[in-house]
């Protein structure tokens, strides 16, 4: 199951990785923003990956990665089609916090 996970991360981080850099600059980010826009997910993911040790024992880490699973669903929501929000200038927010 960790295994999944962490191929299931590695893609997500990865197949974004052409088109999501041509779409930040078009939104006119040099390449310095668009570096730390790309290490957003690494910085999350590791110290996440860490603290999955410390959770109480009684959880099951078969719920702690599934639930890891959904929510990489929904920042890819907020990454991806964030225009189907109708955000106009906070598009690059809603990005950031997916």
């Amino acid at each position: 199951m960790s295994a999944l996970a962490g191929t299931t991360v590695q893609f997500i981080y990865s197949f974004m990785e052409p088109i999501l850099a041509k779409r930040l600059e078009d939104m006119r980010l040099d390449q310095i923003q668009i570096g730390w826009f790309f290490m957003i997910l690494p910085a999350a993911y590791i110290p996440s990956a860490v603290a999955l040790d410390y959770l109480p024992k009684r959880w099951d880490k078969r719920v702690a990665i599934i639930m890891g699973m959904i929510c990489c669903g929904l920042s890819l929501l907020f990454v991806g089609p964030s225009t189907i929000f109708d955000s106009g200038d906070h598009t690059l927010a809603i990005m950031v916090t997916g």
